[in-house]
């Protein structure tokens, strides 16, 4: 993670919907060790999950 925004901002209008307006978003720039297949760009929006201490084991999320 090379930057995390230091202020919440709204969902695009794109992706809104009335439910999920009550939800803000961080920006944050992430450098990729590899893309395989250059599958993911600049600007596009994904879900990560971020681990913070080494040797922890990987839970997978409930997406």
């Amino acid at each position: 993670m090379t930057n995390i925004a230091s202020r919440a901002e709204f969902t695009p209008k794109e992706v809104q919907t009335p439910d999920e307006r009550v939800k803000l978003v961080y920006a944050v720039k992430l450098s990729l060790k590899s893309n395989p297949g250059f599958k993911l760009t600049p600007g596009l929006p994904a879900d990560a999950v971020i681990r913070w201490k080494d040797g922890v084991e990987w839970q997978r999320p409930r997406w």
